[in-house]
């Protein structure tokens, strides 16, 4: 069970055995969203991503320093695209072909973006920009019941996973020039899996389960590691990020009472004492979050309040060693934000606001 705790926390990483030590200055426990610490945000004002309709949630990726990828599902069910660059969107551009799921996209790390989704045949599709152009609608295969997530674990190279129709996760890699063989993942899954890229070689994934419980599994490239159970209690898909240093990767969750909850993996081997003993908790009552690297080893997690004033758009950022509180940044939003650092110490944060058309925000 993800346990609430009004203690201040440190010394994180050396109860797990780090690497590198170094101390958490946590903040009490808050129970609703509340504005603080605004002298650490700086969030710009919004920016309307086009008129164009869009349905459910986006997801962005970072493309070169100061750029970023967003896709959505378009109203008529095309894959709809749009670059961010500098403080201006390009407008959003259909891919031809339709899907039947919310997008993921990745960058590969060789200045290439992946948006893959699941199609109106249960398999997964992709289309890649390379900077200038974006490639067809090119379908991948395999069976899958959910939206996929996607994340580079090398340079070139990308994963995704999805749910499979056995309950459990089935994944595929591109190597660079091809897509492998499906694996699949025995597991009792319920939530969309969650992704990240560890620096390390590695990807890490995050899945709720029927019993509101968080798995885990490895992927080094090669093979997969067994799933380990975090526990908690999940109520929203996870978000994982990468601290882009020593091999660990940040997992959030909406915790039972609507707060949120995170556990980190520390780059180590893989076993339960290689992540932080429990969730711990950040406050708020909040949707689904999302999280992006401002610099290196420092975050920004953006949410949708569900709390008064509700659907605001707040973010809680971590410089390091602690974190700022949750600073209400305005607005109205729907579903879930997608963020994705532009490489210059911000983050952009996109979401589908009112009239179901994309709006964002840059920061901190």
């Amino acid at each position: 069970m993800i346990r609430q705790r009004s203690v201040l926390l440190s010394s994180t990483r050396q109860a797990l055995s780090m690497k590198r030590r170094f101390t958490f200055n946590w903040l009490l426990v808050i129970a609703c969203l509340l504005p603080a610490h605004s002298a650490w945000a700086s969030w710009s004002s919004f920016v309307s991503m086009g008129k164009t309709t869009i349905i459910g949630d986006l997801s962005c990726a970072s493309l070169t320093s100061g750029e970023a990828i967003c896709a959505a599902r378009g109203l008529s069910d095309t894959m709809m695209v749009n670059k961010f660059t500098t403080s201006t969107w390009g407008g959003w551009k259909s891919i031809a072909g339709f899907i039947a799921s919310a997008p993921s996209c990745t960058g590969d790390g060789s200045g290439n973006v992946f948006c893959a989704a699941m199609n109106t045949k249960a398999a997964l599709v992709y289309t890649e920009f390379d900077g200038t152009t974006w490639s067809a609608l090119t379908t991948v295969g395999g069976q899958i019941t959910s939206a996929p997530s996607c994340t580079s674990y090398a340079a070139g190279q990308v994963v995704c996973v999805a749910r499979d129709v056995a309950g459990g996760l089935t994944a595929t890699a591109y190597n660079g020039t091809s897509w492998g063989a499906f694996t699949s993942l025995s597991a009792t899954t319920t939530s969309v899996p969650s992704c990240a890229g560890n620096s390390a070689g590695d990807a890490i994934c995050a899945v709720g389960t029927t019993d509101s419980n968080v798995l885990v599994t490895r992927f080094n490239g090669s093979s997969w590691s067994a799933f380990l159970n975090l526990a908690g209690v999940e109520t929203s898909n996870p978000d994982c990020v990468g601290a882009d240093e020593n091999g660990e990767v940040f997992c959030f969750v909406r915790g039972g009472d609507s707060a949120l909850y995170y556990n980190v993996y520390n780059g180590g081997s893989w076993s339960t004492a290689s992540w932080m003993k429990d969730f711990s908790r950040l406050g708020g009552e909040i949707s689904q979050p999302s999280c992006a690297l401002t610099t290196t080893g420092e975050l920004a997690c953006a949410v949708i309040g569900i709390a008064s004033p509700t659907s605001g758009l707040y973010a809680n950022d971590y410089n390091g060693s602690s974190w700022s509180g949750f600073t209400l940044i305005g607005s109205t939003g729907i579903g879930a934000p997608s963020c994705a650092s532009l490489g210059t110490g911000q983050v952009v944060c996109a979401f589908l606001g009112p009239n179901n058309e994309g709006q964002s925000v840059t920061g901190p």
